[in-house]
């Protein structure tokens, strides 16, 4: 796996986190995952410049694809035993109005030391940021949409909402539902990786 480390970064309260990107091996197995690609690459066998995100002192990464404009895993690290996450189904934002066609990567930024991702879905525009908890514990995945319908959504996988908890909307099974303020406004996602630990 051919890699580039560009930061180490410290983020605002938080353990630091280092960043890579780096062409991977396609470990996803849901076609409906990969099924979700703007360009016609091919991401049979690798996924090209994925955003690497390890917390130092646990190894525990979050892996994110700009092919695929999503978070596609939460793995564990050699010091770690929490739950570990694998994309499934439909963009967490496939059931929003005005997310038609596929996922445009825009960019990728800092801010307050964090890495944060810059995408478009049809008439969104989002902006998505991950934390960890200083124990690995929690992992926080904060979401801005600009968005101009009158609600918007957000799902996870069945299997994935068991362990996540939101700080805004409205669960209904493994979606949440937004009015439109509430959607602009924000929202953080919460992964409750620890299965010793409550909710």
């Amino acid at each position: 796996m051919a890699s580039i480390c560009f930061a180490i970064l410290p983020a605002m309260g938080q353990e630091e986190m280092i960043v890579r990107r780096a062409t991977i091996s396609n470990f996803l197995t849901d076609p409906i995952v990969t099924g979700n690609i703007r360009v016609a690459d091919d991401v049979s066998s690798t996924l090209p410049s994925t955003f690497i995100l390890t917390h130092p002192l646990t190894g525990q990464s979050i892996y994110w694809s700009p092919v695929i404009c999503r978070l596609i895993a939460i793995k564990n690290g050699e010091r770690t035993s929490f739950h570990e996450v694998v994309a499934e189904g439909p963009h967490p934002f496939a059931f929003s109005l005005g997310a038609i066609g596929k996922p445009k990567f825009f960019g990728f930024r800092m801010v307050d030391g964090l890495p944060e991702f810059l995408y478009t879905y049809g008439q969104l525009s989002i902006e998505e940021k991950f934390q960890f908890s200083k124990d690995g514990r929690k992992i926080e995945q904060s979401f801005k949409v600009a968005s101009t319908a009158i609600d918007g959504a957000f799902s996870v996988s069945e299997e994935v909402r068991k362990i996540v908890t939101a700080d805004n909307g409205r669960w209904g099974g493994n979606v949440i539902r937004f009015r439109r303020d509430e959607f602009n406004a924000g929202f953080t996602v919460t992964y409750h990786l620890d299965p010793s630990q409550p909710r």
